[in-house]
């Protein structure tokens, strides 16, 4: 019996606003119960495994305070409020190493994430309007930020804040994707066919600091390359980094065979 060639595409995508995108990919042509298989994985991995670009670090620079909750002069926020502004700025990049950042401004001003000076061109900032502070006073207020390209849950408890360079941490839950939905089109249950393939249907929506498409690459691309130490059954402790190398390796062998 002739196996149905798989197929998929996007058969939808918009810009919400500034921080939602939306597709919606369909992929037919599949076997009785990989729609299912399919769907619950990769909905799985595209909420747990893509990464993000945020803010992990802050230091404030010229001011003194005791402690994080304490009302700063010239400032309407405190710079624990300061911190969770920080932590709610989309940021979207095309590389993986940690840049530093940094905030210098002469009040009195509205200070907005567009006064973020982020010296590359890989990362920008997705809604430049997003507020930080209001500064009231002719201070000079300034904090230095870590930006770093991370996935999972990272909460900070208050007592490890700040760390011994007067740095704080900030806390963030990583899911550049929003959310995630699929439906199975069955016609199993219609006409009783056996043979019919099956149909999925993969609505996508993200915080707009990654597309709903390269979104789900990158999540079967972690998952590829999980699953790829399975097909080295011979190695017991192997890196997910010479998990690439042992495949030329092994592909060379073949060819030489």
């Amino acid at each position: 019996m002739k196996h149905p060639r798989l197929k998929w595409f996007c058969v939808d995508s918009k810009q919400i606003n500034s921080q939602r995108m939306y597709s919606r990919f369909v992929v037919s042509r599949l076997k009785h119960g990989q729609a299912q298989t399919i769907g619950i994985t990769i909905r799985r991995a595209l909420l747990e495994e893509v990464k993000v670009t945020r803010i992990s670090h802050a230091r404030f620079e010229n001011l003194n305070f005791a402690h994080q909750y304490v009302t700063i002069l010239g400032i309407d926020e405190s710079p624990n409020e300061i911190l969770r502004n920080l932590e709610k700025i989309v940021l979207r990049s095309s590389i993986d190493c940690p840049l530093e950042a940094s905030i210098h401004i002469h009040g009195p001003k509205r200070v907005t994430a567009a006064d973020i000076d982020i010296n590359s061109p890989y990362i920008t900032i997705v809604e430049p309007t997003q507020y930080i502070a209001n500064i009231y006073s002719p201070i000079n207020f300034s904090i230095s930020l870590k930006i770093e390209r991370s996935r999972g849950y990272f909460p900070i408890q208050d007592e490890n804040n700040p760390q011994k360079d007067s740095t704080y941490l900030l806390d963030a839950v990583l899911m550049p994707v929003v959310n995630v939905n699929f439906n199975i089109i069955n016609p199993y249950k219609y006409e009783g066919v056996v043979e019919r393939p099956e149909t999925l249907i993969l609505e996508i929506w993200t915080n707009g600091g990654i597309s709903p498409k390269k979104a789900l690459l990158e999540a079967c691309e972690n998952l590829i390359e999980l699953f790829s130490i399975f097909l080295y059954p011979d190695e017991k402790d192997i890196l997910l980094e010479e998990i690439e190398e042992l495949r030329v390796i092994k592909i060379g062998r073949i060819l030489n065979a």
